[in-house]
């Protein structure tokens, strides 16, 4: 039985090897803010 490949661009591979963790690492996390809106009543 033949081997199928299936041809991908380098968006879709940068984001399976993201979603994988194959051959990236975290160097720092992801700090997420907000507006307090309460803050400025």
């Amino acid at each position: 039985m033949p081997t199928r490949i299936n041809l991908i661009d380098g968006q879709r591979l940068a984001s399976l090897m993201i979603r994988f963790g194959a051959g990236v690492q975290a160097t720092q996390p992801l700090k997420i803010v907000e507006i307090d809106e309460d803050f400025f009543e």
